[in-house]
């Protein structure tokens, strides 16, 4: 919502940042505890000490709330991807969002070079529990982007390295920062943490898209010989799969941001 740019009340104040009981001019100074710094309306800057009006709010619009936690409900894909002697090995790619796994390729590069484009682009995609809003994904101290995509995807002549991809759009900057960890945690599952200081980075012009990649976290289950194919994701568990089957699984995790 957006305060009216006409007469503007204290309730139209309440009501844009879900407030009640008695407030005061006083508490709505820009920096404070209920505005942000830097806010402002149609009237220009809201004043951050002095005099202070109602008039300040006119077409004021509190910011969105920051989404640092996700419960993912994946998509678990897998393809018999060839390799030495004739044999084939079995891939992974679960998660969310995969497509953008495919939309991305040259970014990402040899991370996921061996899964097939039919596979990556394939419908099943996984998906965020409750529908949130992923256009402010990011930690408490701020949004960096939207949240595109987290997917779990092997790679290697043999399929026997795993590696965590995550990729935010809309970000408005090539920088390296805006997070410390993302925590991935699932019932029965050694928590996972990732740093970002540990993670290669990469960033694409198309939608300003950040794209981070943590190499071999060792979250693999089974096997990717050939004639076994019980491979499988600890993250987005999927059951063993079987060539290019696609299945969507209910074993969810949940991903955080900090």
């Amino acid at each position: 919502m957006t305060i009216p740019t006409g007469t503007v009340t204290m309730n139209d104040i309440r009501t844009e940042y879900s407030l009640s009981g008695a407030l005061a001019l006083g508490s709505l100074y820009a920096g404070g505890s209920i505005i942000a710094a830097g806010a402002g309306g149609i009237n220009g800057a809201i004043p951050s000490s002095g005099a202070i009006s109602l008039n300040n709010f006119k077409g004021h619009s509190a910011p969105p709330s920051v989404l640092s936690s996700v419960e993912v409900q994946p998509a678990a894909k897998y393809s018999l991807i060839a390799g030495g002697r004739g044999y084939s090995y079995e891939g992974i790619l679960h998660g969310f969002g995969q497509t953008y796994t495919n939309t991305y390729s040259s970014t990402i590069g040899s991370y996921n070079s061996n899964m097939a484009s039919s596979i990556k682009t394939d419908s099943a995609q996984g998906s965020i529990i409750s529908s949130p809003d992923l256009t402010v994904w990011g930690p408490s101290s701020g949004a960096i982007g939207t949240l595109r995509s987290i997917t779990h995807l092997s790679r290697g002549g043999s399929q026997g390295v795993d590696t965590i991809v995550m990729i935010v759009e809309s970000t408005g900057s090539n920088s390296n920062a805006g997070f410390t960890n993302l925590v991935a945690t699932r019932s029965g599952m050694t928590t996972l943490t990732l740093a970002r200081s540990s993670a290669t980075y990469s960033y694409s012009s198309t939608n300003t898209t950040r794209i981070w990649v943590w190499d071999d976290p060792n979250y693999t289950t089974g096997t990717a010989q050939p004639f076994t194919y019980t491979h499988d994701s600890s993250l987005f568990p999927g059951g063993a799969g079987s060539g290019s089957a696609n299945t969507t699984t209910t074993s969810r995790s949940t991903w955080t941001v900090s």
